[in-house]
């Protein structure tokens, strides 16, 4: 039996030497014009002090950040000329690029590229810089001028220095560090033949030594740029078809390296010195490395098409090495292939190729098993392949799979009729015959010693007897159920209980031994599809993986937890779970391979971008190794994740602010934004957003962003790479804005860019506009106190004149109204109507007269009465003046029925003198007995409007009566009233006046007197 696996082994054993460990695994990314490349053809290359990458091409400048691409042409820039020959970059971080149409400088500050003139001022000439010396000196071949070659550039005195014209066309890439010394200088032969050597001193030329022209050296031609200086005396030629050649320039001699596995290596292009080894490109060869200890090459690495993260073509034209080991690699017209050379996360193995070198048709794992430091696989059509812990072939076992390895250090493969169960170790096997071939997927754990359950379609209970006897028979309690496709089931020890997917994943069991009899516990645990089962970190839990998410499952009260994309999964199909002790665990879904974080409480994915091979994974093919590489099997081989593998690169990543956004619209500032220490935005401009990258050319992807905005954001915000932190409706202040980038692992993090964000107040809410404001309202406030105290001081000067006015009209009204005419020949009245024995009409007479004396009284003491008062008074006093008269004129008083709606108040005795001159100076002169006096009252608005008409003699007639008789036209009574309208105007503006007319129609006379006097009611009195 043992013969019989040791054949297969035996037939693969010739590939095995090819299949050897290689030095360098390398998972390269790729930029092409998808990714905003502007040309495939890449002809040079910069890492600059930013950390951006610059790439000259056969149409425009690049600067690539690891994620985007900004492209400068002369459609977009100061740059002329497509065609970029080299970029180099002195001590203040600004470029200087050389294109088919001149040399040109890039200032960072600007953003922009100013054409540098040549010595003989042509318009157009063709640059290539070279090197920036430690005296801040430009070295620059020019060409297409009136004397092409090497020459010096001082940028601060613009001044040209010719060095030689013994140069070619291009000069090979100088691996010295920038800012030192230029002693030595490798260029083309005359008419591209041989190679030149130039010694110089003070930037002259003093010694020319000459290689490969045929006399010391075999002749070479078209190797200008192919020269690969090591150090002082050693120089490694290429561009030659036939070999790398090794030159000793001191002692002339040369050694010669022509195959790698003995196959011809083929014509090598520009290579790069790393660590021990010269890493070439090569045309339709891939890459070539050389160990210059061992002294031979030692590693190819093609071009192959299973491979995404492989290199894109096998036309490696121009390797650029930059100061963190970041290997970019120009493939003409293909783009650039970048990878980092001492960052490894994934290995691949038993690839498509290398599946190709061992004879095998197929590399689909579908199962994945550990034994002790081997890793034995499962693939769909060749059986068993086992590899040792660095992916090498071991062994083959056809028409396998490996199901189980036990606590016996066994390994169970089943075949179409049977177990064998294998010591690895002594390589004896038992063999365990089912009752029918087994084909499909199964399944088989170790239930204690000597116990196995077996699934496929229906549950077997394995038991092994002491003498090495087995024995296999059906699960009662699942055979009457009729289950099929019985997988994956777990076996938990510490409840002594068995968990089972049945019937293609749609039932869930749950079977516990009672008295040596597996029995159904539960039936549909859950309700979902299980397609993995695992311990959990917390004992009483299994993780379940399912086509709705990954689900927590406590194992006694059979109760769930359903974790999903809201959760932070992936996805929420997720076919296995590896947990690890720390509360991590791995998962693959249908987006590939994650690895949650516990700490973070994140997921990191692992796509083929991070060098994940395969598509799909399977769904048995996962396990950690016992040094913590964590292994998955899929369709295109073994992805081998090493979780400790990058935890001594120190690298640290670059963070830069490529884009000011403001109120959604691109916004340039002066400096550029790249470079700009300070935004001021205006009030109208408080919303705004800033474009990040962290620069990561390992995995830049991977690498994580973490921002806030000081004196707005409380805590670090983070965020995937790239990202766009937005702030809107931002108010007036000082901020800074902080940004830094970490790695994938959180190790390296980059220093903090800083910018001070200043968001201007509105006019209105500036300290200067305070200042005036404040003063406007001191002046406003000085202003109103003054004309406040002016005011008051107005106001108690008319309350005391309003005072003084009352005071005097109560003193004039009292003398009005007690006019000694008026009582004297009312007196003499009521004398003539005692003398006449008419005791009935003197005793009538005066109660009116004393009634209108009383009411002149009470009335006399207050400022304002009431309509009524007044009305009753003056009637009175009308009566009196007519009957003493003898009845020579008549009377009617009307008043607007509104006027009994309310209170309303009047200047008392107001109206009297008045009724008293129409009477005493009109109508008692009148030569009829048909005198008429009427009194109307009524509402104007906010107005009451007395009229007093009477059809007397006028005041002509009167006045001229009055003359003869000596005696005043006008009334003591009326001129009062007068004065006490015009200060009732000054208390009520335009709401008091007096008008006085003289009727003439025909032969009619009389007088009109009109009264207009404010609308008072009792409560706008009293206020």
């Amino acid at each position: 039996m043992r013969l019989a696996y040791l054949l297969p082994a035996l037939l693969l054993i010739t590939h095995v030497a090819v299949w050897a460990q290689s030095p360098l695994r390398l998972s390269f990314h790729h930029l092409t014009r998808e990714e905003g490349l502007s040309n495939n053809n890449v002809i040079s290359m910069l890492r600059d002090s930013r950390g951006f990458l610059w790439l000259g091409t056969f149409n425009g400048l690049n600067r690539f950040d690891g994620i985007e691409c900004r492209v400068y042409k002369p459609t977009n820039s100061g740059i002329k000329g497509v065609h970029i020959a080299n970029i180099i970059e002195d001590k203040t971080g600004d470029l200087w690029v050389g294109t088919d149409e001149g040399l040109f400088t890039y200032n960072r500050a600007t953003d922009s590229f100013s054409l540098v003139a040549s010595p003989s001022r042509e318009v157009q000439f063709m640059a290539s810089p070279y090197y920036v010396d430690y005296r801040g000196l430009i070295w620059v071949l020019l060409s297409g001028i009136k004397r092409s070659g090497l020459y010096t550039y001082n940028p601060a005195k613009k001044q040209y220095n010719f060095i030689t014209d013994l140069v070619s066309e291009y000069l090979p890439a100088r691996p010295k560090a920038p800012f030192g010394t230029v002693n030595t200088l490798y260029t083309g032969g005359s008419k591209q033949a041989g190679l030149y050597r130039l010694s110089l001193t003070n930037n002259r030329v003093t010694k020319v030594d000459t290689f490969f022209t045929g006399t010391k050296q075999p002749f070479k031609n078209r190797i200008q740029d192919y020269a690969l200086e090591e150090n002082d005396s050693i120089v490694w030629v290429t561009g030659n078809p036939i070999s790398l050649t090794r030159l000793n320039t001191r002692t002339s001699q040369i050694r010669q390296y022509t195959t790698f596995a003995e196959k011809p290596i083929g014509q090598l292009t520009r290579g790069v010195l790393y660590r021990n080894w010269l890493l070439f490109g090569s045309v339709e060869g891939g890459i070539y490395l050389f160990d210059r200890q061992q002294d031979r090459f030692v590693q190819r690495i093609p071009y192959s098409p299973s491979r995404t993260d492989g290199l894109m073509a096998n036309w490696a034209e121009i390797p650029y090495l930059d100061q963190n080991n970041n290997l970019f690699l120009s493939q003409l017209g293909f783009g650039v292939d970048y990878t980092n050379l001492t960052r490894i996360n994934l290995s691949n193995w038993l690839t498509t190729d290398d599946a190709e070198q061992l004879g095998l048709r197929d590399n689909h794992v579908a199962r994945v098993l550990g034994w002790h430091d081997q890793i034995w696989l499962t693939t769909q059509s060749e059986g068993v392949i086992v590899l040792d812990a660095q992916g090498q072939f071991q062994q083959q076992y056809k028409n396998k799979r490996a199901l189980l390895a036990d606590s016996k250090g066994r390994v169970w493969m089943l075949g179409p009729y049977g177990f064998d169960v294998l010591n690895p170790t002594t390589q004896k096997t038992t063999f365990l015959s089912v009752s029918k071939p087994h084909n499909g997927d199964s399944f088989l754990v170790e239930v204690g010693p000597g116990q196995y359950l077996f699934s496929t379609d229906g549950l077997y209970e394995i038991r092994e007897q002491p003498s090495g006897k087995m024995t296999m028979n059906v699960v009662e309690s699942l055979a009457k159920e009729k289950v099929i496709a019985c997988h994956p089931m777990h076996y938990d020890a510490t409840t002594k209980q068995l968990f089972l997917s049945a019937n293609w994943w749609s039932d869930f069991y749950v079977l516990t031994n009672r008295q040596g009899k597996w029995e159904i516990k539960k039936k549909k645990a859950v309700p979902y599809s299980v397609y993995w089962i695992a311990p959990a970190t917390d004992s009483s839990k299994l993780w379940l993986c399912t086509q709705k998410g990954l689900v927590l499952f406590d194992k006694q009260s059979f109760t769930h937890q359903l974790l999903t994309e809201k959760q932070g999964l992936p996805d929420n199909i997720v076919t296995n779970i590896i947990p690890e002790a720390n509360g991590d665990h791995w998962l693959v879904t249908n987006r590939g391979i994650s690895h949650y974080n516990w700490t973070r409480k994140e997921y990191k994915n692992f796509t083929s971008k991070d060098g994940a091979n395969s598509k799909e994974y399977d769904w048995y093919g996962n396990f950690i190794m016992p040094d913590g590489r964590v292994v998955f099997g899929g369709n295109n081989g073994v992805t081998v994740i090493d979780p400790k593998a990058n935890l001594g690169y120190s690298a640290r990543p670059r963070v830069q602010i490529t884009e000011l956004y403001v109120n959604e619209q691109p916004f340039k500032t002066t400096p550029y934004i790249g470079e700009t220490q300070e935004i001021e935005l205006q009030p109208s401009q408080n919303t705004f957003a800033l474009h990040a990258v962290g620069i990561d050319y390992g995995f830049p992807q991977k690498a994580t962003l973490l921002y806030k905005l000081d004196g707005f954001d409380t805590q670090w915000i983070r965020a995937s790479n790239p990202a766009t932190a937005r702030y809107t409706n931002l108010p007036a202040g000082t901020y800074t804005f902080l940004i830094k980038a970490t790695d994938e692992s959180g190790l390296q993090q980059s220093d903090i860019r800083k910018i001070t964000v200043v968001v201007n107040a509105p006019f209105w809410r500036t300290a200067w506009f305070r200042a005036i404001l404040i003063g406007l309202l001191g002046a406003l406030a000085y202003l109103f106190y003054t004309l406040r105290t002016k005011q008051i001081r107005t106001e108690v000067r008319r309350k005391e004149e309003i005072q003084r006015i009352r005071t005097e009209a109560e003193i004039n009204a009292l003398r009005s109204q007690m006019n000694p005419h008026f009582i004297f020949n009312c007196m003499n009245t009521i004398d003539s109507y005692i003398l006449l024995s008419k005791t009935d009409e003197a005793s009538e007479f005066l109660q009116k007269f004393s009634r209108l004396i009383r009411l002149i009284l009470e009335n006399s003491r207050q400022e304002f009465i009431s309509l009524d008062q007044e009305l009753q008074t003056l009637e009175l006093y009308i009566q009196l003046e007519r009957e003493r008269s003898n009845y020579k004129f008549d009377y009617e008083i009307s008043a607007d029925p509104a006027l009994s709606k309310q209170d309303y108040q009047i200047p008392s005795m107001v109206l009297q003198p008045f009724v008293e001159n129409a009477i005493l100076h009109g109508l008692r002169h009148k030569k009829e007995d048909d005198g008429e006096l009427f009194i109307n009252l009524k509402i104007n608005h906010d107005q009451l409007i007395a009229r007093i008409i009477d059809n007397g003699i006028g005041r002509v007639a009167s006045a001229q009566i009055n003359r003869l008789r000596k005696q005043e036209s006008h009334s003591v009574g009326v001129a009062l009233t007068e004065e006490r309208i015009q200060k009732l105007n000054e208390m009520y503006p335009h709401k008091a006046y007096l008008k006085i007319n003289d009727i003439h129609i025909e032969n009619d006379r009389g007088t009109v007197v009109e009264i207009g006097l404010p609308l008072l009611t009792l409560t706008d009195v009293r206020a």
